[in-house]
């Protein structure tokens, strides 16, 4: 039994570190290469290489299957795009937002219901929420403006 059992892991050690070697190829329709004094480009026709490059507000991108890039879009870019500001982060009993556009602000819990009501935070002001009622746990804050709503996590401690 022992003798099969060593058997039965000894070829599956071979076959399982054979398995991951693969052959360096390409698959194109067309190819070549140029060379100068200092460097040599190798390129293909038909294969699929995936790139971007921006400058200046232009991208070029190059390749098969690109993905369609929107700009502006995500948290980061609303939140850098209202300069909200909001602190302390774990909060204890007061948390304060700035933004430099007027918005509309609630406290969510974790199950996505309301625990404080609307505020509204006026463009270039502070605004700050009573928390000290609130069990420690995690939160989230709905933000909300005339174009865009995203959700900020804040802990309440």
């Amino acid at each position: 039994m022992k003798t099969i059992l060593l058997a039965v892991c000894g070829l599956l050690l071979v076959t399982y570190t054979n398995a991951q070697s693969l052959d360096r190829s390409v698959v194109s329709t067309s190819g070549g290469e140029m060379s100068s004094s200092s460097t040599t480009l190798e390129y293909t026709i038909g294969e699929t290489i995936v790139g971007d490059m921006s400058a200046s507000g232009t991208m070029l991108t190059n390749g098969f299957n690109q993905a369609q890039k929107e700009p502006g879009v995500g948290i980061e870019n609303i939140i850098a795009r209202l300069g909200l500001s909001i602190y302390p982060n774990p909060a204890t009993d007061r948390l304060t937002i700035e933004s430099e556009e007027n918005l509309n602000v609630s406290v969510l819990d974790c199950l996505g219901k309301e625990v404080l009501p609307v505020r509204n935070v006026n463009a270039n002001t502070q605004e700050v929420l009573q928390v000290d009622q609130l069990p420690a746990g995690v939160y989230f804050l709905r933000i909300q403006n005339e174009n865009d709503q995203t959700m900020v996590k804040w802990i309440k401690a």
